[in-house]
């Protein structure tokens, strides 16, 4: 009895250890199962982020791709449509200058052989009147001989001036003696502003209305006469007696006084231009910056002025 016992005692710790062991090789089996499919889970996670990232990233380039193809193009656009403009109006502006220049031409036109006429009259008058040989002088007739040179529609074969039929070669060039140079080519901004034909009506106004103050503003030396006011009514004239003279001063100007005329050129040209526009308000000042670098320009003696006062500074400085 005894020896069953023990012998069922065996059996049952056998089955307790067995089934100890089938439940730590469970366990180890559920653990290892449990860390594979975490693994595998992680791994699957990881793959999935990275195509998300990667399909995020290439629909931002597409998305980038497409926004600057969008802008270049819109851009594209607004420089043709900004090109297409400032073409037409270019193209207008040309065709008013044109429908301009076209009307001043018609009336300058109009106004010389208007005045061709007139002068041909007047001619055609004073020789029926010269060859009718009569004068009314205090009530008497007197009776001269007609003396007429005839149309000045001759040119100098040397130089090309105009000249009498039997006028000499010898006081316009010395017989090809003395040549000139060729002049220069007017500015065309002169040409424009005294022809009326500039394209700011404002400007052309302006110049016309305060020519004098322009004139005098930008002039090198000042104007001296004994004016003669006429003591009778009539049309407004500008009458001098005696002698006219021109003033030029120091090349600068006394301590106190404002620069004027030829002092004005030893300055640079924004100081000058304040200078000018101080004694003349009503001018415009863009105009007179105009005006100021064509003379600076094309004129000599603001050159030679402008060197004179460096070779004084020069002087000053190696006498110091």
């Amino acid at each position: 009895m005894s020896s069953n016992l023990r012998a069922e005692n065996r059996r049952n710790r056998r089955n307790e250890r067995n089934e100890a062991r089938r439940e730590e090789i469970n366990r180890c089996q559920n653990e290892r199962n449990e860390a594979r499919r975490e693994a595998i889970n992680r791994r699957q996670n990881e793959r999935n982020e990275a195509r998300r990232e990667e399909v995020n990233r290439r629909q931002n380039e597409r998305n980038e791709a497409r926004r600057e193809e969008v802008i270049r193009r819109q851009n594209e656009r607004n420089e043709a449509r900004r090109e297409e403009v400032n073409r037409r109006q270019n193209e207008r502006n040309e065709a008013r200058r044109e429908e301009v220049n076209r009307r001043q031409n018609e009336r300058n036109e109009a106004r010389r052989e208007e005045v061709n006429r007139r002068q041909n009259e007047r001619n055609e008058a004073r020789r029926e009147l010269f060859r009718r040989g009569m004068h009314c002088i205090a009530k008497n007739n007197v009776f001269i001989e007609s003396n007429y040179l005839g149309e000045m529609n001759h040119n100098c074969q040397y130089c090309g001036a105009k000249i009498f039929l039997n006028e000499t070669h010898f006081l316009c060039c010395h017989s090809g003696k003395v040549v000139l140079p060729p002049l220069s080519p007017y500015p065309p901004l002169m040409v424009d502003l005294l022809t009326g034909n500039h394209v700011d009506r404002a400007l052309n106004q302006n110049f016309f209305k305060h020519i004098r103050n322009y004139n005098a503003c930008l002039s090198f030396a000042s104007f001296i006469a004994t004016i003669d006011p006429p003591s009778n009514r009539g049309p407004p004239c500008f009458r001098i007696s005696g002698q006219i003279m021109h003033r030029i001063g120091n090349l600068r100007h006394q301590q106190g006084d404002p620069p004027a005329y030829c002092q004005l050129y030893v300055y640079d040209p924004y100081t000058a231009l304040n200078f000018r526009m101080e004694q003349n308000d009503c001018c415009i000042r863009e105009l007179m910056e105009l005006l100021q670098t064509i003379i600076n320009q094309e004129n000599p003696y603001a050159l030679a002025f402008k060197n004179m006062a460096e070779v004084e500074d020069a002087e000053i400085r190696q006498a110091a």
